[in-house]
């Protein structure tokens, strides 16, 4: 049995000790942060991007089952470039930005490693988890 929990609403099974990445909520954003790398072509264009990656913290404490819950434009591709381009053009880079954003966010959380499991009355169980990554250029 999986129990749900989103990272973002904290709506989680009301006996569930929720699993833990070491160091805490902070150190998984830093990380996440950190390792997360925007990728080229999204930078050339310009665009912005929410992605909520969704993952298992098994009993064990390892992710797996990481995919994607949810994408959210926040700034759509712009530029004299991306201008430049026919509509279909346009249609297939913002496609492409997509893809890599998702892809990007998939990678990043899988390297996350070992967790401390969920627990339910003492007894490790697996955990369904959301967490957001902001793709913004600085």
């Amino acid at each position: 049995e999986i129990r749900n929990c989103d990272w973002s609403s904290d709506v989680c099974s009301s006996d569930l000790e929720m699993p833990h990445y070491p160091g805490g909520e902070a150190v998984l954003m830093k990380q996440l942060s950190v390792n997360t790398k925007f990728p080229k072509l999204c930078q050339k264009y310009k665009a912005a991007a929410k992605v909520k990656v969704e993952f298992i913290v098994e009993k064990d404490g390892n992710v797996s089952d990481v995919g994607i819950q949810s994408y959210q434009v926040l700034d759509n591709p712009n530029g004299k470039d991306f201008n430049k381009l026919s509509g279909a053009e346009q249609t297939q880079v913002r496609s492409q930005i997509r893809t890599l954003f998702e892809q990007e966010g998939i990678r990043v959380v899988s390297t996350l490693g070992k967790w401390t499991p969920g627990k339910i009355r003492g007894e490790a169980t697996r955990v369904h988890y959301t967490v957001p990554i902001v793709f913004r250029l600085h």
